[in-house]
């Protein structure tokens, strides 16, 4: 529909509704109406869950107050309107990592709204699942191994990745494999992730609660190069004691707590980083970068291993599982 010209289109959206103090999830039929300037419409053909999208749906007063919602940050597709001069009908055209779903809709729609902004052009050679394959959460984990490699990390210590199975923690893995790094993951639940994990390319996969006990020393023996800590709270404050000297803590997220009670002399004696990552704020020079290394892997066989593909249509269902933690891994959508 190349002229669309804001009378009403009718998206079929995954939609989060508050009901007292619980939430549900289905998928209804909702109107996109009056779009803004330099706003577009994308026609979505895939798009992803992420955890923000979790902590949404479970009702996050942080993230989003006002319900219902339609929740997702990732995307792509082609453009279906345009009102922005940057970009024309069937633009090929992607959404990552971007402060979006939060403020305004998100894209779990079949057409999502969108500033133009937000948007950038997927390469005619790249195959438009690609983005959305990786998304926030490969697009994150590549900026932690850049901050890896720019600090010049030694090889001959292994990489320590928390949170292991999940989309920053899998990618994680995928990528410093490919790059000749060794890989400890760290995660809950052995049994159920072993293999997941080890085919992603982890060379031992450890359960993360040994650094969850009460640690009175200020260090702990060297283990690890760098971290990239997807947890926070005591697993962020136990880890860091076991870097090596000039080695980094890299902490992208916050699944056990936004507090840590961190021990100063690591950072003192070891000369440890600590780094912080927000994949929203990246600036326009670095995304291209971050893209280009992304674009790599377009033809690697081996992605598939990292990310279960469904239709849409059970987006719902899913979303529930994940609501109630019973599923892991990296999910997608295609429409």
């Amino acid at each position: 529909m190349k002229d669309y010209n804001n009378s009403e289109l009718t998206t079929r959206s995954l939609v989060i509704e508050k009901k007292k103090n619980s939430y549900t999830c289905s998928l209804k039929k909702l109107i996109l109406k009056n779009l803004k300037k330099d706003e577009v419409i994308i026609k979505v053909e895939f798009n992803s869950f992420n955890y923000k999208d979790i902590l949404v749906g479970k009702g996050n007063p942080g993230l989003v107050r006002s319900y219902p919602h339609v929740p997702g940050i990732d995307c792509t597709g082609r453009i279906y309107y345009s009102n922005s001069k940057k970009f024309k009908f069937r633009d090929k055209v992607m959404v990552i990592a971007r402060p979006v779903g939060i403020n305004s809709y998100g894209t779990m729609s079949n057409y999502f709204a969108v500033s133009s902004k937000f948007v950038e052009k997927i390469p005619q050679d790249i195959n438009i699942k690609l983005p959305v394959i990786f998304g926030t959460a490969g697009f994150t984990a590549m900026i932690a191994i850049n901050e890896i490699k720019s600090l010049k990390i030694n090889k001959k210590y292994p990489i320590l990745i928390t949170g292991a199975s999940g989309g920053v923690g899998l990618f994680s893995i995928f990528i410093l494999n490919k790059l000749g790094y060794k890989i400890t993951a760290a995660t809950t639940n052995i049994k159920k992730n072993k293999k997941k994990l080890k085919l992603a390319g982890a060379n031992e996969v450890i359960n993360y609660e040994e650094f969850d006990k009460s640690i009175n020393l200020p260090l702990l023996k060297k283990k690890y190069g760098a971290i990239i800590d997807n947890i926070g709270g005591s697993i962020l404050a136990n880890s860091i004691k076991t870097l090596h000297l000039n080695g980094a803590l890299i902490s992208v997220g916050n699944i056990r707590s936004n507090h840590s009670m961190i021990n100063i002399l690591p950072l003192i004696l070891r000369q440890v980083r600590l780094v912080g990552i927000n994949a929203d704020s990246t600036n326009h020079a670095i995304r291209k970068k971050i893209w280009k290394n992304i674009f790599k892997y377009n033809k690697d066989k081996n992605l598939i291993n990292l990310y279960t593909e469904y239709n849409f249509s059970l987006s719902s269902k899913i979303f529930k599982k994940f609501l109630k933690n019973n599923y892991s891994g990296r999910v997608i959508f295609k429409i």
